[in-house]
């Protein structure tokens, strides 16, 4: 898998990010069907790609998302998923939520990765890959 690159759509975003790693045994592997464990040799993730760039935006009801512009010039779409403080988020009379007025512009340092939805979004198939905070810092 060394040099594989795959893409991700979300809404506008489209993003490179590095070789998908396995969590657990890879599928198909001997080591994968004594493990017992089908969800685990099922399952993706890509490893933690770190970006720079600027918050731009926020959305959501139940689940928190963002949009950051990268240093590079692309936009990455992200879900939250508890990683992003929630002190920089307004929230409308309907519950919807956007990203303060004070915090966008802000420079950022984001770990993004993909993986299986597994219910943590509402709305989405268990099974449909997302793009997740790992870990986000504001820069000074």
């Amino acid at each position: 898998m060394a040099g594989f690159t795959h893409y991700i759509k979300l809404g506008v975003a489209l993003m490179a990010l590095a070789a998908p790693a396995w969590v657990g045994a890879a599928p198909g592997t001997a080591a994968c069907a004594r493990s017992g464990d089908a969800a685990a040799c099922r399952r993706i993730v890509s490893i933690p790609t770190t970006l720079r760039g600027t918050l731009e935006s926020a959305a959501g009801i139940d689940d928190y998302a963002i949009t950051v512009r990268t240093n590079a010039g692309g936009k990455v779409y992200a879900y939250c998923d508890g990683h992003c403080d929630l002190g920089w988020f307004d929230t409308d009379a309907n519950e919807a939520i956007s990203l303060k007025r004070s915090m966008r512009g802000r420079k950022v340092i984001i770990d993004v990765a993909t993986e299986h939805n597994q219910g943590r979004i509402a709305g989405p198939d268990r099974d449909e890959k997302l793009l997740f905070v790992k870990r986000i810092r504001l820069q000074k």
